[in-house]
């Protein structure tokens, strides 16, 4: 049995500052063995085992973690005291890549919905479970960077590796290209005044 692990933080200047604890994926060979989640802070104290699924980080505010086992719903999961909780997701038919909201209300969601190919979609964690299509969609890398305001993806297009910025609140709006980065910049993250982090 080989295991191997993926760090899934989401942020990566509270991690690279030594603020933030690790969460983790552990993938594992053994066949019928799900991907287990953990959290580990960096204090040398052990990891501890949050699910099976996958998962892209904390919430905002470091409390949760927001895991979709194997073919399940999401579950919102604690980071210390407190009960996991369902959170419905509608009209996906599979669920690839999530990341949260700055607000810690909503993730942006990239999914294939039926009939209508693969796009990103806000899924608030309190709704009914209805997914609200974005201004962005296929062909653009998974490294991505939501502006603090929660109504722009910076995104680097997959096929020039350009940088464009892509409405999260009218869908069907052009995304608009980044002057000044080079090919293959990718953003990293948003400061408060609006700036932007390649």
């Amino acid at each position: 049995e080989n295991r191997s692990h993926i760090i899934l933080n989401q942020d990566a200047s509270r991690l690279l500052n030594g603020r933030a604890p690790l969460v983790f994926e552990e993938q594992q060979t053994m066949r019928g063995r799900h991907p287990g989640i953990y959290v580990r802070k960096l204090d040398g104290s052990p990891a501890v085992h949050l699910g099976e699924g996958h998962a892209h980080g904390f919430s905002p505010d470091g409390k949760w973690v927001l895991i979709r086992p194997e073919g399940g719903s999401f579950e919102l999961v604690p980071i210390g005291a407190g009960e996991p909780r369902s959170v419905a997701c509608n009209g996906i038919e599979e669920v690839l890549w999530w990341q949260w909201f700055p607000d810690g209300k909503r993730v942006l969601l990239w999914g294939n919905a039926p009939g209508e190919g693969t796009h990103m979609f806000e899924l608030a964690l309190d709704g009914d479970g209805t997914v609200r299509r974005t201004g962005a969609s296929y062909g653009i890398d998974w490294l991505q960077a939501i502006s603090p305001d929660g109504q722009q993806l910076a995104a680097t297009n997959a096929h020039d590796e350009t940088l464009f910025l892509h409405s999260l609140v009218r869908a069907g709006e052009d995304a608009l290209a980044v002057p000044g980065p080079r090919p293959g910049d990718h953003p990293i993250h948003w400061s408060e005044d609006g700036g932007l982090y390649v």
